[in-house]
């Protein structure tokens, strides 16, 4: 119940969540979060079931433990930016749909649908260049293997964003690993909901 107390300004407006950050939320920040706690109770779990009359054996499961963990949140950490960069697209097409006719496109792939919404609306508060940058991450897990390689994409060179290569190498190549921190998660999650609000603000400015 609500404690009538802590109304004291009344005169402040509600801010009301937009249905595209209930959407990314439900979908993405809130299933991400539980799959972390999910790695961390069961990695807790593990560790207080090995036997400690015997340190080293200890120590060493230990590590074990904690070094599938950290894989396993790495793991979380691409699938919540795949989840994120989805649904951005989503949304970005929902938006372009909402153009005025003769500006619509076609369902769009990667971030085009940020061209099409910058070139009709103007550009956003967020360069266009950290959404592409989002989406090579997006399609480097999905399709490469998570590589941090060169590859080739419709004639076009791709490459990930060394903000998101880490400094370990993988274990059978010369690759470094493909790293989505959870701060840059956190980050891009920003990003993309302002840009989005910021889309959203211009079509209802412009509709009639």
């Amino acid at each position: 119940m609500v404690d009538l107390n802590d109304l004291t300004d009344l005169d402040s407006p509600i801010e009301v969540p937009y249905e595209f950050e209930i959407d990314i939320n439900a979908l993405v920040t809130i299933n991400h979060k539980i799959t972390l706690k999910g790695i961390s109770r069961e990695e807790q779990k593990k560790i207080d079931e090995y036997p400690l009359d015997d340190e080293d054996y200890w120590r060493s499961n230990r590590n074990e433990q904690e070094n599938l963990s950290e894989d396993l949140r790495r793991a979380a950490n691409h699938l919540a930016l795949v989840g994120l960069v989805t649904r951005f697209q989503h949304w970005l097409n929902r938006f372009v749909q909402e153009l005025p006719s003769g500006t619509k496109a076609n369902q769009l792939s990667g971030a085009r649908g940020i061209d099409v919404l910058n070139k009709a609306l103007g550009a956003g508060p967020v360069l266009e260049t950290e959404f592409h940058e989002l989406v090579y991450v997006r399609d480097s897990i999905i399709h490469h293997n998570s590589t941090t390689k060169e590859w080739e994409f419709q004639g076009k060179k791709r490459r990930v964003s060394p903000l998101f290569i880490g400094s370990q190498r993988t274990a059978d190549t010369d690759d470094k690993y493909l790293e989505v921190s959870e701060q840059q998660l956190k980050d891009a999650t920003g990003k993309v909901i302002q840009q989005l609000k910021w889309y959203y603000e211009q079509l209802r400015v412009k509709k009639p």
